[in-house]
């Protein structure tokens, strides 16, 4: 036997997996894997394959013997003065390279500078006792066309091309009804005509026929240019249900003990400016535990920024922060067990990369069950959430679903929801919001800022008069042209599906609560928004 390739090239983005991660399964729970397993295909940057001679039938476990020089990469995170070297691994039984080293954050980074290294590497057979040896090179990332600077210029210049570049596959618009689906776009701050739809998920794929234990592969069906996803089949709780799975036109995602869902476009689909919108459902049963049911854009702990001190980007005020790094967009982050999701941006929110200015936040909430204990009346709380005036009975279990869509522009975000039997304020009343998507009012829209003083980090909600800085009307006279200026990055941002949370092993080892999405679609305007001065707040 033979390894069949000699070279392979780590991406351009490539995740980091830790010392607590062990990439293999855990048979604690059957039908279980350990929570900490790469599952996903851009953790992996190559895989080791093997050409048997014909009529063998070898069990091959695949192994990194050494790795010459670990010394020539390594992973600083910003703010830490502990710096770790890159190891380069492989999985046993599949052979594929990962990317290790002994710190605690796991993050996806970019790999500037990775030099070109040797690995000994090999494959054996323990019924024969066969061992096969090899060196394979292992490369940096490839060659960026359209920056004019390849990874070796260190200029502010060359690292907004090569890591701040928008990212959207050739075709991911599928195959939807472009022109039905454009008539029912709700007021964006361009005529509607001007908008192309660049992605669009509609989670309608046949998923291939169940394995032994009558699993279907439903992640399978979507879109390997955009989407990064493990084999829903590994992740299955007590029942043998998966916690992550395309089937019936949706994609479900759900949380049970070492059972949660995961998937995400990183390294595949990066965007910057445009209308997202998505409709999703959930469910009123729960289990009493902290558990996080989200759909996020963000680009984690920025993995960009072990990069900033290379190519001379500094960070010294609001307008480089909201250039150079990125906001965590949360779209929707549902709590089961308090029965409400919310909306929101994190600009700095906990210091980690920018110390020297206020962390600022915005939110809007919805509450599915009924007035939150501090509401004033029946439909409008102390807080202005958005909230289905009904309760929901113990005895049953209810379903919600809700179309949200959000336009990010250069100058603010602009969100529009409907949902059946709610009404929301709009300044002067409330009025229905089931039957078109509508504007989210001002009044509704709280804004934060966490400050830092003697008595440590505190939550201040920014009220009256002094809210009126964080929001634009692109027309004074016409409400309906509302820009919310928190937080407003210029960064292209991956897309995150999943859960986690702190599920016990006692009781909660199926599964309970689900979030399930019908579409997702994305839509820019032709012109990008050329037309709009950025707004660095």
């Amino acid at each position: 036997m033979a390894f069949t390739d000699t070279e392979h090239s780590v991406l351009p983005m490539n995740q980091l997996i830790t010392r607590a991660q062990h990439p293999g399964g855990n048979s604690a729970l059957p039908g279980t894997v350990s929570l900490s397993v790469p599952a996903n295909r851009y953790n992996y940057f190559g895989e080791l394959k093997m050409k048997e001679r014909s009529g063998t039938n070898l069990d091959l476990t695949y192994k990194v013997e050494n790795q010459p020089d670990r010394s020539s990469y390594r992973f600083c995170q910003r703010g830490s003065n502990a710096c770790q070297e890159v190891e380069m691994r492989a999985t046993a039984e599949q052979g594929l390279l990962y990317l290790w080293h002994s710190g605690s954050m796991s993050t996806p980074i970019m790999m500037s500078g990775f030099p070109q290294q040797r690995l000994e590497v090999s494959a054996s057979d323990a019924t024969t006792g066969l061992k096969v040896y090899r060196e394979v090179l292992v490369n940096p990332p490839p060659d960026v066309p359209e920056c004019e600077s390849d990874y070796g210029e260190a200029t502010v210049d060359a690292y907004v091309c090569l890591y701040l570049r928008e990212l959207i596959p050739e075709g991911a618009g599928g195959g939807a009804n472009e022109s039905t689906l454009r008539a029912k776009l709700p007021g964006l701050v361009q005529d509607a005509s001007n908008y192309q739809l660049v992605f669009a998920e509609e989670f309608n794929g046949t998923p291939p026929a169940a394995n032994s234990a009558g699993c279907r592969d439903g992640l399978s069906t979507l879109d390997d240019s955009a989407w990064n996803h493990g084999d829903p089949c590994l992740w299955v709780d007590s029942r043998g249900e998966s916690c992550g799975n395309v089937a019936n036109g949706s994609l479900r995602v759900a949380a049970a003990y070492k059972c949660f869902a995961g998937l995400n476009t990183f390294g595949k689909l990066h965007y910057k400016y445009g209308y997202m919108e998505f409709q999703y459902t959930i469910n009123t049963d729960y289990w009493p535990a902290d558990l996080n049911y989200n759909f996020i854009a963000w680009a984690p702990l920025s993995p960009e920024q072990h990069l900033w001190e290379q190519y001379g980007v500094a960070i010294t005020d609001w307008e480089d922060f909201l250039k150079y790094s990125s906001v965590e967009l949360d779209f929707l982050e549902y709590s089961p067990s308090s029965k409400h999701s919310s909306w929101i941006q994190h600009a700095n929110w906990h210091y980690n990369l920018f110390t020297t200015q206020p962390a600022f936040k915005s939110g809007k909430r919805l509450d599915y069950c009924g007035p939150h204990p501090h509401s004033r009346n029946g439909n409008r709380p102390y807080w202005n959430f958005l909230v289905n005036p009904r309760p929901c009975p113990k005895s049953s279990n209810h379903t919600h679903t809700v179309t949200l869509g959000v336009e990010w522009t250069p100058r603010g975000y602009r969100t529009f929801v409907r949902w059946d039997g709610v009404n929301m304020w709009n300044g002067e009343k409330y009025v229905p919001i089931e039957n078109e998507l509508t504007l989210w009012h001002k009044d509704m829209i709280e804004v934060f800022t966490n400050t830092r003083d003697w008595r440590g980090r505190r939550d201040v909600t920014i009220r009256g008069d002094a809210r009126d800085q964080y929001f634009e009307y692109l027309d004074p006279a016409d409400p309906s042209t509302l820009l919310e200026q928190v937080g407003i990055v210029h960064t292209p941002n991956p897309l995150s599906i999943g859960t986690w949370g702190f599920p016990n092993s006692r009781n909660h080892t199926y599964i309970r609560s689900t979030l399930s999405f019908d579409y997702i679609r994305l839509w820019k305007p032709q012109n990008h928004y050329s037309d709009m001065e950025p707004v660095y707040q």
